[in-house]
């Protein structure tokens, strides 16, 4: 055997003799140190979903279409109700005063569909909608006094 060979053992192949590592790890160390390290971003793994095989029948259509009340369309029933309510007192008083009683009693009829259905909708929007009821048969009535006061 020549001195520079040694004998290959499986078990000290890989580990490099002390005298050799020694110098290498305080470089690296310098080196890491110096350099600003990327890291890549890590991917989670996400679980695969199937796609869901296609319900039969037609689509069911939105809420407002089914006549079902929720609270957005209750809420905006009720305003256009208690709105057009008090503009007939002062201005348009036939065609303000039924918008206003007919979007009342529509939001009347909704709220008692959502609050069936158990949807939470505050008890405003029937206040609402009932002083917009109000207020559009007053001003209807005000507008046929002051044609009949006009007449005699």
């Amino acid at each position: 055997m020549s001195p520079n060979t040694q004998p290959t053992n499986p078990n000290t192949a890989a580990a490099p003799a002390p005298a050799e590592a020694a110098p290498a790890q305080p470089t690296q160390a310098a080196e890491a140190s110096q350099a600003p390290q990327m890291q890549a971003p890590q991917m989670q793994a996400q679980p695969m979903t199937m796609p869901q095989a296609p319900q039969a029948g037609p689509p069911a259509p939105p809420a407002w279409a089914s006549g079902k009340g929720t609270s957005k369309s209750v809420m905006a029933a009720s305003l256009t109700a208690l709105i057009a309510g008090a503009v007939s007192i002062f201005l348009l008083p036939y065609i303000a005063g039924a918008i206003g009683v007919i979007s009342g009693a529509q939001a009347i009829n909704q709220y008692r569909k959502a609050v069936k259905s158990g949807d939470q909708v505050s008890g405003g929007v029937l206040a609402m909608a009932i002083i917009g009821i109000v207020l559009g048969a007053l001003g209807i009535v005000l507008a046929i006094l002051v044609q009949a006061l006009r007449f005699m």
